[in-house]
């Protein structure tokens, strides 16, 4: 693989990561839920905003699911590779070391489809 270029393989470990990390915090909010109800803690303003926020976060995995699948298989991996080459700087250590760019820009996106 050319230098300042990574493969599909390399975008759905990136997807994975936003994945793991929205299931993350999805787990985060629901113990938070058990543990107000456990406590018997009236809270229904709080309830309302974890619950939102739960599906929020449900809806995000789910539109990230369909990008995961919507990927091409490895047969039209060569042509998609032309056609949409992602540059990364030039990195002589590691040739698969996704640019920061990249890495903010799938930050944001998934911190929006989570908000």
């Amino acid at each position: 693989m050319a230098s300042g270029m990574y493969s599909l393989e390399q975008i759905s470990t990136e997807q994975n990561f936003a994945l793991a990390t929205l299931c993350k915090q999805k787990d985060c909010l629901q113990q938070w839920l058990k543990y107000l109800n456990v406590k018997s803690i009236h809270m229904p303003e709080e309830v309302a905003k974890y619950k939102k926020r739960i599906a929020d976060i449900n809806n995000a995995i789910k539109i990230l699911e369909n990008e995961f699948e919507a990927q091409p298989s490895s047969d039209s991996e060569n042509n998609l590779r032309r056609s949409r080459k992602i540059k990364t700087t030039p990195d002589t250590k590691n040739d698969t070391k996704i640019s920061s760019s990249t890495k903010s820009f799938t930050s944001a996106k998934v911190a929006a489809l989570a908000s």
